[in-house]
């Protein structure tokens, strides 16, 4: 939701299920919601005739999914993460690099994470665009486990000036990493 001309205030959260005999084997069947995260966007700063910004976005997950279940592991992480954006006609180029600091509740940065991530939005008219992304968070330590990769895409929609629905599907690469995954993204702009 767009607060002000540069400052945006994202929610991501929704429904998760997960096969027990999967990478968890004793864990029965689950699903459930998933955690909570609260994400402000700021724009730092945007020149060369609106084709390159850069701005910064703070993640704050909420523990809220249910770590009984295996769906969550029932802390709070915080993270910071820096975008570059290049414009070229119809196409948008994301870069992202940043950290995540895992259970924010001690200063142990075993388990912390790194994040890259590079997203193509291509404009096809007014009112349609096709994304890809694809990121990955990877471990600061060897004691953090496995690096994970994620691959998405599909049709962002814009219902209105200040409306836009967005529809990926994709997977993931890595240990314990998801088959299917996919997400719904409202947008709002005020």
């Amino acid at each position: 939701m767009g607060l002000a001309p540069r400052l945006e205030l994202g929610a991501i959260f929704g429904y998760q299920r997960r096969d027990g005999s999967g990478s968890i084997p004793t864990a029965i069947d689950a699903d459930d919601l998933t955690d909570l995260t609260i994400s402000p966007k700021l724009r730092l700063w945007q020149g060369l005739e609106d084709k390159l910004k850069f701005g910064t976005r703070m993640d704050l997950k909420l523990p809220i999914a249910s770590d009984q279940q295996g769906l969550a592991t029932g802390n709070w992480d915080v993270g910071v993460v820096g975008i570059a954006t290049y414009t070229i006609g119809k196409t948008s180029l994301d870069f992202n690099a940043g950290y995540y600091t895992i259970n924010i509740s001690r200063a142990d940065f075993d388990d912390d994470r790194w994040f890259v991530g590079q997203t193509v939005r291509q404009a096809l008219n007014d009112k349609w665009t096709l994304l890809a992304e694809v990121f990955a968070f990877l471990p600061n330590t060897q004691a953090g486990g496995h690096a994970n990769w994620f691959f998405s895409g599909g049709p962002q929609w814009s219902v209105r000036e200040n409306v836009s629905f967005c529809a990926l599907v994709g997977s993931a690469a890595g240990h314990k990493s998801p088959d299917l995954t996919g997400t719904v993204e409202i947008t709002l702009t005020f």
